[in-house]
């Protein structure tokens, strides 16, 4: 079955109505409004998780990165 048939099948169904109202509900709220546009202003910046910007270094054994480099490792 192709993957837009499936998807179909889904919002048709009750679990797929409820959880299509929810998103609507929430699409409407100003607060999740506003999140969302946070998001997209920080995805066209660049700061965004797709690796632009920044200092050029890669996240593994960065200083900082949570990895065994605190106080809190004994």
């Amino acid at each position: 079955m192709p993957l837009l048939s499936k998807l179909v099948t889904f919002a048709r169904s009750p679990q797929g109505k409820k959880l299509l109202g929810e998103a609507q509900r929430r699409a409407k709220d100003p607060q999740t409004r506003a999140q969302v546009q946070q998001l997209v202003q920080r995805a066209r910046s660049g700061r965004g998780g797709s690796g632009q910007g920044g200092s050029g270094q890669g996240g593994s054994g960065q200083a900082g990165s949570g990895q065994g480099d605190g106080p809190t490792e004994r």
